[in-house]
């Protein structure tokens, strides 16, 4: 697989796949090798195998939503995240996946922001690159607008994202 020999590895972890029939790790590896590969069909079907084998993998869901997903199989991908996430609410990578899902494929701005936010909540450090498109996203909604200033009303912002719990 590191040599780069996709076809000898995918018959070697099929092979070990067989011989352990309620392991799911071969199948999560040879789909991650065919992901790595652009090979989202093969990748897809790989992942299934392991999610076959163990539904409550986190892993195995997440990586067949990302293979679903660069097959346009958006429903699908929505599905094996919301899969990882009930297997583990706390694998950052399955929040970050489905929030790109929702924001850049499925336009569900106010689902993408709680997964970015969860993400964000969940790694060691926040990242700053991922701020910057929860930031974009407001901006989007409008939330950081101020409403139009009328002769009886102020022009403060109300600041709805903070009443939501969401800085923005």
């Amino acid at each position: 697989m590191y040599a780069g020999k996709v076809d000898d590895a995918a018959a070697q972890l099929e092979q070990i796949g067989a011989t352990y029939p309620t392991l799911s790790v071969p199948f999560i590896n040879e789909g991650l090798m065919y992901l790595k590969a652009n090979q989202f069909e093969a990748a897809e079907r790989a992942l299934k195998k392991a999610v076959e084998r163990d539904a409550n993998s986190a892993i195995a869901n997440n990586y067949l939503g990302v293979a679903q997903r660069n097959l346009g199989k958006f429903k699908d991908a929505e599905a094996s995240y919301k899969a990882a996430l009930i297997a583990d609410d706390n694998y950052a990578l399955a929040h970050l996946n489905i929030a790109v899902l929702y924001d850049l494929y499925l336009q569900q701005p106010d689902q993408a922001l709680q997964h970015y936010d969860r993400y964000q909540q969940l790694v060691p450090t926040p990242d700053t690159k991922i701020a910057g498109w929860i930031k974009e996203i407001h901006i989007r909604m409008g939330v950081n607008r101020k409403p139009p200033a009328t002769t009886t009303e102020t022009t403060a912002d109300p600041t709805p994202a903070a009443e939501n719990g969401v800085k923005p």
